[in-house]
């Protein structure tokens, strides 16, 4: 193969490392953490958000409350952690 192929093939291997489809809405937090436990049975959650007491789609909302409420539900076993960063 020539240098010209080979960078191609090299780049085309390094971009199916990158996933862009990480982020994902839902109606409900149940819905989310439906979804979240089969992406976690295919190792591929890394954590679901959920806010609070901001209105769905049907409510008003001009803009974010100065203070958001929310809650991370995480794979503990597939984090980082601090010490090896």
């Amino acid at each position: 193969m020539n240098t010209i192929e080979e960078l191609q093939v090299n780049i085309t291997i390094l971009l199916e490392c990158f996933d862009t489809n990480k982020i994902q809405s839902f109606a409900t937090e149940e819905e989310a953490v439906e979804k979240g436990m089969e992406l976690l049975e295919q190792n591929k959650l890394w954590a679901v958000i959920g806010f609070r007491d901001i209105p769905d789609a049907n409510g008003t909302l001009d803009k974010l409350p100065p203070f958001v409420t929310y809650k991370i539900r995480f794979a503990f076993l597939v984090l980082t952690l601090d010490h090896n960063l």
